[in-house]
């Protein structure tokens, strides 16, 4: 689990570390309200390259500069850091990042040797992989033969496994233990083996009869050999039919072959990925293509790429599902064990409609399921300015989201408050609770007894003693004060507009009528019925006065916090 990420000097972000709690295998949502720096901290991370970071200039902090940048990762307790001079977390991370890629451009016209510039809105193009140069591993049977001093037929055929990219494209997970299989203690394992083998006698398939499995427990007990065997079994479909002996025999000789040759043999490596990346996204660009445009991967100066139309001939919601399937099944394509992989996706969530979300979603989970199946972690972000009931309501399943804040708040919801809109259903004072607690009444509650049975404060069950305390609040609020508590501030909210409407109504008979209405937006409607005139800032306001409605557990206060600590929200309730 991640738990800590420091950023410092990256564009809106001077220093900040932000305590999270980001699970593998999760779908991780991390909210802050729009203006908190969801860009800058997105950034951090779309700056890491392969040896070090590297801000472009829209990310360079105002008035600083583009060499003290930084991002450190702690994970189980291990810190890794990032910087302008190296790049640590590519030891143990792959990291992706998207969004929606929208640039402004012009197109340029020569009149006469005055140049017309029109402006557009493009879509940056995806840079989705650089060409190699194409390179085979050329493998050959008779050639591997003469590494046996006896029964060269012994020696399984495996020209398949280097014919297939699919099979390949990710051997360079392997190299690290392919060069230790080559250190002289292991090389004499291995020879060990095939001194065995050739004092047996008889045939090919009688020698092969007579192998016995027990002679490859040395070299089994090996960390790097155990690991090229899990790639084939993970890569490599005959490999799993194979006997014991064949196995053996199919790693010497992938062994043998790095050996010869290893810069061959990793140009090799890197042409079968690319070649099945190729495949891979034509053929999801096709599936996933429902603007009607030709849009495909194509090969442009050494560099493979995806380009789009101007914004404004395909939908927003086309694009960012476009792209979020896109750079997703990169990922997917290089899902490996031996790393960790970040996704950071932001709000292309916010934006989407209901077809869009669940196409998005599907490319997500198809992800994460993949990971989950081959044992491999996956921390998948996705930075939302929504609150987070929109995604548990809606997106996605709640056993597998995790909702973090990245604004921390000095504010702390009062318990009391919590536990009584907890209990506020209890058939003992529900009634009461909503008519003189939660709404406008003239009147008075008289439940002392049963809030003290319920483990309730007794004094709010009964007069205006709750009243008092949430104007305090109010009034804290207001003032400026970080201490007070948000379903106070909503709920004096709330009253005071139902005060103010109920106020206009011409008589006794319909404010009767107005306090026993349920529900606020209820009332503002039979008011306006009766003639009043309601402001609409008082049904807007709705957003605030019915988070009371919903306290939930896991620190789901602070949508509510998010809402009060807008500006221009504390100017309205202050106006009212």
């Amino acid at each position: 689990m991640i738990t800590n990420v420091t950023i410092e000097k990256v564009k809106g972000i001077g220093y900040k570390s932000f305590d999270l709690e980001i699970k593998e295998n999760k779908y991780n949502l991390l909210v802050a309200p729009n203006g908190f720096g969801k860009s800058s901290f997105f950034a951090a991370f779309d700056s890491l390259r392969a040896t070090k970071m590297e801000l472009k200039d829209t990310n360079v902090p105002i008035g600083g500069d583009n060499v003290s940048c930084k991002l450190s990762i702690t994970d189980n307790g291990d810190t890794l850091t990032a910087d302008n001079t190296s790049n640590k977390l590519n030891s143990r991370y792959k990291i992706c990042c998207i969004n929606c890629r929208l640039t402004p451009k012009a197109i340029g016209r020569n009149f006469g040797g005055h140049v017309a510039a029109t402006g557009y809105l493009g879509i940056q193009e995806i840079e989705l992989s650089s060409i190699p140069p194409k390179a085979v591993f050329g493998y050959k049977y008779s050639n591997m033969q003469k590494y046996l001093l006896q029964y060269k037929k012994l020696l399984n055929n495996i020209e398949d496994f280097f014919a297939t990219p699919a099979f390949t494209h990710l051997l360079d997970d392997c190299y690290t233990d392919l060069d230790k299989l080559l250190s002289k203690g292991r090389q004499l394992l291995i020879k060990d083996v095939f001194t065995k083998i050739n004092t047996l006698k008889g045939t090919i398939q009688h020698v092969a009869d007579l192998f016995n499995d027990g002679w490859l427990d040395d070299i089994k007990k090996q960390n790097c050999y155990n690991a090229v065997q899990n790639y084939l079994e993970r890569m490599y479909p005959h490999f799993t039919n194979m006997s014991e002996l064949e196995k053996f025999l199919s790693i010497f000789q992938i062994i043998k072959l790095y050996n010869e040759d290893k810069t061959k043999f990793k140009k090799a490596v890197a042409w079968a990925d690319y070649e099945v990346l190729k495949m891979e996204l034509n053929a999801h660009v096709a599936m996933i293509n429902t603007t009607g445009r030709n849009i495909v991967c194509k090969e442009d100066q050494n560099h493979l790429i995806l380009s789009f139309p101007k914004a404004h001939t395909i939908s927003n919601g086309q694009r960012d599902v476009m792209i979020l399937g896109v750079m997703l099944k990169i990922l997917t394509v290089h899902l490996t064990p031996t790393k960790k992989h970040i996704l950071i996706i932001d709000e292309v969530f916010d934006y989407l409609d209901d077809a869009n979300i669940l196409a998005a979603q599907y490319y997500l989970s198809v992800m994460v399921n993949k990971a989950i199946k081959n044992g491999i972690i996956v921390y998948p972000i996705i930075m939302t300015h929504l609150s987070p009931e929109r995604f548990i309501n809606y997106a996605f399943p709640q056993k597998k989201l995790n909702v973090q804040y990245l604004k921390q708040t000095t504010c702390v919801p009062n318990e009391n408050v919590k536990r009584m809109l907890m209990k506020r259903n209890d058939s003992t004072i529900k009634n009461d609770v909503s008519c003189y607690l939660l709404h406008y009444s003239k009147g008075e509650i008289n439940k002392r007894a049963e809030f003290r049975s319920l483990g309730l404060k007794e004094t709010w069950g009964e007069g205006t003693n709750f009243l008092q305390f949430i104007i305090q609040e109010i009034n804290k609020y207001l003032s400026g004060n970080a201490d007070y508590d948000p379903y106070s501030v909503c709920t004096c909210v709330r009253i005071r507009i139902e005060k103010i409407v109920c106020d206009q109504l011409h008589d006794n008979v319909q404010k009767d009528t107005f306090e026993s209405t349920h529900k606020t937006v209820e009332k503002l409607k039979y008011a306006e019925s009766c003639g009043v005139s309601v402001n609409d800032i008082f049904y807007l306001l709705g957003i605030l006065y019915n988070d009371v409605e919903h306290t939930w557990s896991n620190g789901i206060d602070k949508p509510a916090i998010y809402k009060l600590e807008n500006l221009v929200v504390r100017k309205i309730i202050s106006d009212i």
